[in-house]
């Protein structure tokens, strides 16, 4: 497996390291970022919610699954 900073990226990581710490601790979030697509320079926007999953010995994980808004939000603009 790979970190979510090497997956997204240091800065995009910088960005949403909230987000991960508060659902991290139990708390279900959602949230929207921006990054540059990985191949070129568009700019896409992400929806992110993220489930907290309680392991066997009582810590946290969770569930996320990233999906592209941005063509939505180029409608709605």
């Amino acid at each position: 497996g790979r970190t979510v900073g090497e997956t997204l990226g240091e800065d995009v990581l910088g960005r949403i390291l909230p987000h991960i710490r508060h659902a991290l601790a139990g708390n279900p979030v959602n949230y929207v970022f921006e990054r540059k697509a990985p191949r070129g320079d568009e700019v896409r926007v992400l929806n992110t919610p993220m489930v907290p999953a309680v392991g066997p010995e009582g810590g946290y994980g969770g569930y996320t699954l990233v999906t592209d808004d941005t063509e939505r939000r180029l409608a709605e603009d």
